[in-house]
């Protein structure tokens, strides 16, 4: 537990690291909130000033999310978390960037220094800085959608869900890279699957 002040005296107790806060104020309504956003991505770190604000305004993001005041409670996608968990076991960083009619998504595990560390991740594909949030799914399979969650995400998340391989096998057969590890498939075999042997192994389907 940190204890900040910002600059009007109100004291702010965090368990958020910067980069925490930064993700919870993805969801914050305030135009104040998301220059504080802008900025850390910008430079990677707040003020000593803007630092205070920034976790308080994070919290209360957070505790909206959490109280179910963000709208009604988001469908749930189990298959997915039981995909990239399963592939934990043999990667570190197990990652899937699926691409669909209109964008990318990409899906990581939160880190063992989050909060929500072993949820998922749910972003636009790009560099950290060009990511938009569009929410997490609990380890238990419940999606929390950010308040600018586009209505595609979540209908792509549905159909993710409902047959991992299937939409994975079309990713690579649409774009001609592995949705796993991003590399092109280059053999037959690898285009008609969708994704390479070595993945296959990884992520527990099928091959040949």
């Amino acid at each position: 537990m940190e204890t900040l002040r910002t600059s009007k005296g109100e004291v702010v107790e965090t368990t958020l690291t910067d980069a925490e806060a930064a993700e919870e104020l993805a969801n914050a309504t305030s135009n104040f909130g998301q220059s504080l956003l802008a900025g850390f991505k910008k430079h990677g770190s707040w003020t000593d000033g803007q630092r205070p604000w920034a976790h308080k305004l994070a919290i209360e993001a957070l505790g909206e999310c959490e109280d179910g005041e963000d709208g009604p409670e988001g469908p749930k996608f189990p298959a997915l978390v039981d995909l990239l968990h399963g592939a934990a076991e043999s990667l570190k960083w197990p990652r899937i960037v699926a691409g669909f009619d209109d964008g990318m998504i990409r899906l990581g595990i939160a880190g063992e220094r989050s909060r929500h560390h072993g949820s998922v991740n749910v972003t636009s594909d790009g560099g950290y800085d060009d990511r938009q949030w569009y929410g997490r799914i609990s380890k238990t399979g419940e999606f929390q959608p950010s308040r600018n969650c586009p209505e595609w995400v979540v209908e792509a998340l549905t159909e993710f869900d409902a047959d991992p391989a299937a939409i994975a096998s079309v990713h690579g057969q649409r774009f001609g890279n592995c949705c796993f590890c991003g590399k092109d498939l280059t053999t037959k075999e690898s285009l008609a699957a969708g994704w390479g042997p070595t993945c296959a192994d990884h992520w527990g389907l099928p091959w040949g």
